[in-house]
């Protein structure tokens, strides 16, 4: 199992990583990754 708070600290980092550049492709990229984590969360 992946440890929650790591898995957290790498989906800020790349949304942070987005934003700093590219912010219509990072908001695309923040609502999928919202979606996959979201759903990551639910199969645990």
């Amino acid at each position: 199992m992946v440890c929650i708070a790591c898995f957290y600290i790498k989906l800020n980092y790349i949304i942070c990583e987005y934003h700093r550049g590219h912010l219509s492709n990072g908001r695309k990229l923040m609502n999928f990754l919202l979606i996959t984590y979201k759903l990551f969360v639910d199969s645990l």
